[in-house]
């Protein structure tokens, strides 16, 4: 139930440790690309799909990772309505830290410097029930971090609604309401699903009750994939009247380590280190009392 986005790790320590390719001046991007060239050679060489029928019967998705492109803010109506969420002064515009020139370490540095973080604004008592506003993603077959800008990073979902309850928490919230994928069938039945102690499956409705809500989104920055830059933010917010009570804002930066380079997993480290952001949800919307022993 506990969310670990990313483990700490010292920007410094990461670069005297991750392998040569690390220090090098060529932009990260660029040398994660060679790597992808590399597998993509020996996908083909193995007939592995999309490439081939995979005659060998291993049903290697894998190679899959070919045939995603990159995400874009608002490109599925999820992504839409995450990136209409609108953040207050100074947090509502990308700080200007790039410099032409700049390594992808310096870079990624410069952003977690200035936009990474959490930031609460006002802290809510007594709330009986949250709402997740962004269902949950639903991954493709061949995603992996070594292609990080085909899927979209979302902290969306943190728990599943039931554990709420099956913790046992003195205080928690009452019911947890989470917004159907407009994917799914139940969507046609109702716009959330509806959860509380007492439901073992959750309870399609037409709308929400509950006037809190979090959702997650990815964020672009000016030659983020060229450097093997993501971004994503943690918000927690009133609907009525709409005010933002909280962010998480982190970043990742993605290379090749030389101990596994014939891997599909690049190693990665993020900033600003480890963010719980089921307990920010905690602090930010804080749950009546409950009477449950």
């Amino acid at each position: 139930m506990r969310f670990r986005r990313f483990a700490l790790v010292l920007l410094l320590a990461a670069m005297g440790c991750a392998g040569p390719g690390l220090l090098a001046s060529e932009p990260m991007g660029k040398q994660l690309e060679r790597a992808l060239e590399e597998i993509k050679k020996d996908c083909i060489d193995r007939g592995a799909p999309p490439f081939g029928a995979d005659s060998g019967g291993t049903k290697d998705s894998s190679c899959l990772m070919f045939t995603l492109k990159p995400w874009e803010p608002g490109d599925t109506p999820e992504s839409a309505f995450a990136h209409s969420i609108k953040l207050p002064p100074p947090h509502d515009k990308p700080k200007d830290v790039y410099k032409p020139g700049m390594s992808s370490e310096a870079y990624f540095k410069a952003l977690c410097e200035a936009e990474a973080g959490e930031w609460v604004f006002r802290r809510v008592e007594g709330v009986k029930g949250i709402r997740q506003e962004r269902p949950n993603r639903i991954a493709s077959p061949g995603e992996s971090s070594l292609v990080f800008w085909a899927s979209e990073p979302v902290v969306a979902t943190i728990f599943h609604p039931r554990e709420v309850f099956e913790e046992r928490l003195r205080h928690t919230w009452q019911f947890v309401e989470r917004r159907i994928s407009q994917s799914d069938p139940k969507k046609k039945a109702g716009e959330y699903e509806y959860f509380d102690r007492s439901l073992r499956e959750g309870e399609v409705r037409a709308t929400a009750s509950s006037n809190y809500a979090f959702i997650g989104r990815g964020i672009r920055r000016p030659f983020d994939r060229e450097h093997a830059i993501s971004g994503d933010e943690f918000i927690v917010y009133q609907i009525e009247p709409y005010e933002v009570l909280g962010i998480q804002r982190s970043f990742v930066f993605y290379f090749p380590e030389s101990r596994t380079r014939q891997s599909r997993l690049p190693g990665n480290y993020g900033c600003p280190g480890a963010l719980n952001s089921y307990e920010f949800l905690r602090d930010v919307l804080k749950p009546i009392a409950s009477t449950y022993k």
